[in-house]
């Protein structure tokens, strides 16, 4: 593995940043979804969030970097409930189901837990000195 990938995936982030990197992820992401509607945000950006930005934060709180998949995970089941419910019949294309909305609510209701326990939670670790 390359020396700056080991880096990346060594990297611990304190709450400081944490919460400056995220803030700067929404604003992108926000603006992205607004003015690229085509833009596939949803699907391409977090994964780039969970790598860069939750990842170290869990790890800097000595947590498994599972615990940033968990609100996908929600989504993703959304997803298959709301591909169930098409096929199922009743509903037009594009149309969203009552499951695929409950399914989808609770998903943002998870990643906004997510975000802001990061946010909040006290690292676990003794900073280390970089330079010595």
């Amino acid at each position: 593995m390359m020396s700056w990938m080991k880096e990346i995936f060594r990297a611990q982030t304190g709450r400081q940043v944490y919460v400056i990197c995220t803030m700067f992820y929404l604003v992108v992401y926000g603006l992205l979804v607004g003015l690229l509607p085509a833009f596939p945000a949803s699907l391409l950006l977090p994964p780039v969030w969970i790598v860069f930005v939750a990842m170290p934060r869990l790890r800097d709180m000595r947590r498994s970097i599972w615990w940033a998949l968990g609100p996908f995970a929600v989504g993703f089941v959304g997803g298959v409930v709301g591909v169930i419910e098409r096929r199922s019949g009743g509903l037009a294309e594009g149309a969203v189901g009552p499951a695929q909305t409950g399914v989808s609510v609770l998903a943002m209701i998870a990643s906004l837990a997510l975000i802001v326990w990061l946010g909040i939670a006290k690292s676990r670790t003794v900073p280390t000195q970089v330079f010595d």
